[in-house]
């Protein structure tokens, strides 16, 4: 009877052997690395194992960090300057409870795993890592850095890391055209990092990655600034994500202006307990749970009521704005629907007297602070001279009357610009205890510039105010939580002028 396997010859005599490219290991003080055929790549003693796990990582293939119990922090020395890892090389730590920690020599600056000057790869993967920073943490570093300006990135798995204290946890970065495209980060926690995970699309693209389960937790909020920052890119999809304990000082998440069709389903990191900005191209967010803060494309009346109004109609409302705008027409003013290559819009234009105003405004107040109130718009000014813009919140269903404080003697909170006082945009809020709380924005009201606003009520205490990049809380001198709420977008000429600005779009939202 024939032998079903061929002879082993003595080379591959050992078949356990070759399970894996290299095995890294560690006993005592001494760091090994074991080719698949039992022939030491390099050892090393004392505090320098990223020795023997550079050896390793060159050999490409499989590199396996076997269990090593108690003893299992691999020490890197002080002269340790990050890690390059190639083409065709998969990383995994044994994941029990003696997995292998790499930790980083304290103040260390550079990046530790860096993935750059490769040729276009698609074969690398890592499943396990765990990195800190030895003794006090300066958090001067950064985990991962994927750095595409000479390759690309595509169709990796990257799973089961926990970064600790880094400065950025994980970046990605494209430049020369490249791109990082269609790979997945899953089960990832960023402990204590000043940045979670910063997206740096400098040019090519970031785009159609998923992330699944990538936690950032500030534990303590001091050393956090951002969760996620800078999200970028086409279709990045983000499954699950939570920033945990952060605070009104941090910022959960931002999506740049060039990002668009990024989505968020689940998780918390828009807006709930930090501060969440979107300026991204049809953004769209997938949850039912209060930990979203921000609009949610969930619509059924028991999770909350929503109305939009578009532009096309001058009073056309859907959902909870139906049957309750109404134009503002002090004057000879008028309003007229068209489009072009910045969306539809209705261009307010006031009359040639003085103290004419156009606009629109809800003629019932249905929402209010403990019930969380959402208001987003979008404005566009054709002249910024002798004239006022008001677009937010306010305890009144009646029209505006011409007014240097529209919101005296009323509760509210708003945008205001009044080019006679200042050429800034102003925050302007009110709890009804005479004139109006104004703060200066720092962002000058320019014409043939589109300007999107979020004013968002939490019921505990905060209106969040989102304009031009920036996520403001005011905390103070704010409508009380039971007061009913409607809304006015509307300018006032202050010359004998007529005074143009348009009006994209404006969307409500109120809890039960």
């Amino acid at each position: 009877m024939p032998d079903i396997l061929p002879s082993i010859d003595n080379r591959n005599s050992n078949l356990a052997l070759r399970e894996y490219a290299s095995i890294l290991f560690k006993i005592g003080n001494t760091y090994y690395a074991r080719k698949h055929d039992g022939s030491l790549i390099a050892s090393v003693r004392g505090n320098n194992a990223e020795v023997v796990i550079q050896a390793a990582l060159d050999q490409q293939g499989t590199v396996y960090f076997a269990d090593s119990g108690d003893n299992n922090y691999w020490l890197c020395s002080n002269s340790f300057t990050g890690f390059n890892v190639s083409t065709n090389t998969h990383i995994i730590f044994d994941t029990g409870p003696g997995r292998a920690y790499i930790t980083v020599p304290t103040g260390f600056t550079g990046i530790a795993f860096k993935y750059s000057a490769l040729n276009y790869f698609e074969n690398v993967s890592i499943r396990g890592l765990s990195m800190y920073e030895n003794g006090t943490a300066s958090r001067n570093w950064t985990g991962i850095k994927f750095e595409t300006s000479a390759n690309s990135l595509s169709y990796c798995h990257f799973k089961d890391i926990t970064i600790h204290d880094a400065y950025v946890g994980i970046e990605l970065e494209t430049s020369n055209s490249r791109w990082i495209e269609s790979n997945h980060f899953e089960n990832i926690q960023l402990i204590q990092c000043r940045t979670g995970m910063l997206f740096d699309q400098q040019s090519g693209t970031i785009h159609r990655n998923l992330f699944e389960k990538v936690v950032c937790n500030a534990i303590t909020q001091s050393f956090a600034t951002h969760g996620f920052k800078d999200i970028d890119g086409n279709g990045n999809i983000f499954l699950g994500c939570d920033c945990w304990d952060f605070v009104t000082s941090n910022m959960e998440a931002n999506i740049k202006s060039t990002a668009q069709w990024t989505m968020i389903i689940g998780g918390q990191m828009t807006g709930w307990l930090g501060h969440f900005v979107d300026q991204g191209f049809k953004t769209m967010i997938v949850d039912s749970g209060r930990s979203n803060a921000n609009n949610s494309v969930i619509t059924r009346p028991d999770f909350a009521k929503y109305g939009t109004f578009s532009a096309a109609g001058a009073t056309a409302g859907e959902g909870l704005l139906n049957g309750i705008l109404a134009n503002v027409t002090v004057g000879t003013g008028a309003g007229s629907r068209t489009f072009d290559s910045t969306g539809l819009y209705r261009t307010y234009d006031t009359g040639g007297t003085v103290n004419s105003i156009f606009g629109l405004y809800g003629n019932q107040t249905h929402m209010n602070r403990i019930n969380n109130p959402f208001f987003k718009t979008a404005i566009y000014l054709n002249n910024n001279t002798n004239m006022r813009v008001f677009a937010g919140f306010v305890a009144s269903a009646v029209a505006p009357a011409s007014a240097a404080d529209p919101l005296n003697g009323l509760e509210g909170v708003g945008l205001w610009f009044d080019s006679g006082v200042s050429a800034n945009w102003k925050r302007m809020h009110n709890d009804n205890s005479g004139a109006s709380v104004v703060d200066d924005t720092g962002v000058t009201a320019a014409t043939a510039t589109l300007y999107p606003l979020d004013i968002y009520g939490i019921w505990d205490g905060i209106f969040r105010f989102v304009f031009n990049g920036t996520s403001t809380d005011i905390t103070t001198d704010i409508p009380a939580s039971t007061t009913g709420l409607s809304f006015r977008v509307y300018l006032e000429n202050t010359a004998a002028a007529s005074k143009t600005m348009r009006h994209y779009y404006l969307t409500v939202r109120n809890d039960k």
